[in-house]
């Protein structure tokens, strides 16, 4: 992994590729479009297929219209059930600077969360959360680095986990949710860490890996590793050397519900 972010490879990339894209979506009139490191999310994320990447940000932004996306940060508050028990939150930084974001899945409550709020509550809570990252924590964090930071490193902890996550109607959110931020998102995950991983979770590896991109499931490492409980967030120290060079600046997560 070499740390560029998007914004830091653009000289590398044929510069016609982005002419064509603005041509193909002049009608759109969509502000971001002006920048190339967002312009390069979709190029990137279709292997550079103008026309495939068009068709793929136009889905998207009908996606944003019938989900009122540009309004969730001002109008949606997270219901408190899944502030409380849906953790996952901002813990530190690798050593490029990209903030690291790390969720517990192994702990969650799966029935009690799933019959205590609604499924369309669940899933306004995560785009939610990745509305946040976008528009607030990375500008937030390249101008604390001095540098463009345009990506995440995610760690899911499953630790903990068991058969119980196997639950059909659990097991459909998840599936549903990974499909919507690989064509949503592009390219906001610059590595994925799956630690503590139980046997049966090459299933559950199984039903996902065909809603992925080959680039995304080159990014995705399992991995058995010791952690560090503190102040009841598995904060995971011992990945200092061995992944990425993780470097976390504390012991208590940023709770991006909040």
């Amino acid at each position: 992994m070499d740390g560029l972010s998007l914004e830091e490879t653009l000289p590398s990339i044929d510069q016609s590729l982005f002419h064509q894209f603005r041509e193909k979506t002049a009608d759109l009139k969509y502000e971001k479009l002006k920048m190339d490191q967002y312009v390069a999310r979709w190029l990137k994320a279709r292997n550079w297929d103008v026309d495939k990447a068009e068709k793929m940000f136009r889905l998207h932004l009908q996606w944003r219209s019938e989900n009122k996306l540009d309004e969730l940060l001002t109008n949606f508050t997270i219901p408190e059930v899944i502030e409380k028990y849906f953790p996952g939150g901002i813990c530190g930084q690798d050593k490029f600077g990209r903030p690291a974001f790390i969720c517990p899945a192994g702990t969650t409550d799966v029935f009690g969360l799933m019959r205590s709020a609604s499924r369309t509550q669940l899933a306004l809570s995560r785009y939610y959360i990745m509305e946040r990252v976008v528009e607030e924590v990375l500008p937030a964090q390249s101008r604390k680095m001095g540098k463009p930071i345009d990506q995440l490193v995610v760690i899911f902890d499953l630790q903990h986990m068991n058969r119980r996550q196997l639950w059909r109607p659990w097991l459909n959110f998840v599936l549903e949710m990974t499909s919507i931020f690989e064509v949503n998102f592009p390219e906001l995950m610059a590595v994925c860490f799956v630690l503590n991983a139980p046997s049966f979770f090459s299933i559950i590896f199984s039903l996902l890996k065909p809603l992925l991109s080959k680039e995304t499931q080159d990014k995705i490492h399992v991995r058995l590793i010791l952690v560090i409980e503190s102040h009841g967030f598995n904060c995971l120290h011992f990945i200092l050397v061995r992944f990425s060079g993780l470097v976390y600046t504390s012991f208590t997560s940023r709770n991006l519900n909040r």
